[in-house]
């Protein structure tokens, strides 16, 4: 009868335990987390963009959240690579994804074979200043319309360098569907295909402002046009595509993903320290700025999931090419 009695009363301790999915002694998973150090994977080369703003987040997430926010790179695939890597990784909240749209034209493309539903999206943390559409200086060229007239008269001469599968895929085939007739090389990340646009293996990038803007100041390379839908106020002095008459506009976010089943509370945590850090931290913002002149952005759960279903929807349009 005292062991029934002991048992019962066990129960009764734990069961509540169970019912509130506290973790221990009063304690909610969000209050404990985190523990250990945080692992965010960027599925893209150290060195370009994405990889920045991954490192200038973590950064301030380790002082925001109180324990080491390391960044690890795992290329490969156009972004398939490292986002399977947290695509398969337990759900404890030591794992998140940052990304561009990229995703997305992983799933269009057929290169990845999961959708935004197999993640948890937590929120989307800034906006790209642009691809800009670069060339050199020698071809004497100054606009997106000159560069289109080229090509029509000088088909698939041209050779426009991208990451296949990846955000830059996209607006290609948005430039092509506007009119440009060149050739799609796949020319690795940023770094890469800045180097073969200066060797003469290439004829056109795109590339955000940061790693051109000397060029642009010397005439060696020229920017002819911006593929997003506004100019942004830190590049205003580039015209966009769509400014010059041409439909061709593809903004990239950056996002952050967790693993599928990923406690809420820990993503809304999470997401607190993002919006903090974007939208009243100055050192974080000017960091942006001067690097790759970006203002700074936050949507939240559902507001990011409601623009990238959007955005999924528009880039449908591409499957054609695939």
């Amino acid at each position: 009868m005292k062991k029934v009695v002991v048992l019962i009363l066990l129960a009764s301790l734990i069961m509540p335990i169970w019912a509130t999915g506290q973790t221990e002694a009063g304690t909610s998973p969000a209050q404990a987390w985190p523990k250990e150090n945080i692992q965010v994977v960027v599925p893209f080369n150290a060195g370009g963009d994405t990889d920045f703003n991954a490192r200038t987040y973590a950064k301030y997430l380790t002082k925001e959240l109180g324990k080491n926010v390391v960044v690890v790179n795992t290329s490969g695939n156009g972004g398939v690579t490292g986002s399977r890597k947290v695509l398969e990784s337990p759900p404890d909240g030591y794992t998140v994804l940052f990304i561009t749209s990229a995703i997305l034209m992983n799933m269009i493309s057929g290169a990845a074979d999961y959708t935004l539903e197999d993640f948890e999206v937590a929120n989307i943390a800034g906006i790209r200043a642009g691809d800009i559409v670069t060339i050199r200086g020698d071809m004497g060229i100054k606009t997106f319309g000159e560069l289109v007239d080229y090509t029509k008269k000088n088909p698939g001469e041209l050779n426009l360098g991208i990451t296949t599968a990846a955000h830059n895929h996209a607006t290609a085939l948005y430039l092509k569907k506007a009119g440009l007739d060149v050739n799609l090389v796949d020319a690795g990340g940023t770094s890469e295909r800045m180097a073969a646009l200066l060797g003469g293996h290439l004829d056109i990038i795109m590339n955000p402002l940061g790693g051109i803007a000397d060029y642009l100041k010397t005439g060696e390379l020229v920017a002819v046009g911006n593929p997003i839908a506004n100019r942004p106020k830190y590049i205003p002095e580039i015209p966009t595509i769509v400014e010059q008459g041409y439909q061709a506009a593809n903004d990239g976010y950056y996002i952050w993903l967790f693993p599928k089943g990923t406690n809420s509370e820990i993503i809304e945590k999470f997401n607190a320290a993002i919006e903090k850090i974007c939208l009243t931290n100055p050192e974080y913002q000017e960091t942006i700025r001067a690097s790759y002149f970006q203002e700074p952005y936050f949507a939240n759960r559902e507001k990011a999931l409601r623009l990238l279903n959007d955005q999924y929807e528009e880039m449908s349009a591409l499957k054609e090419f695939f």
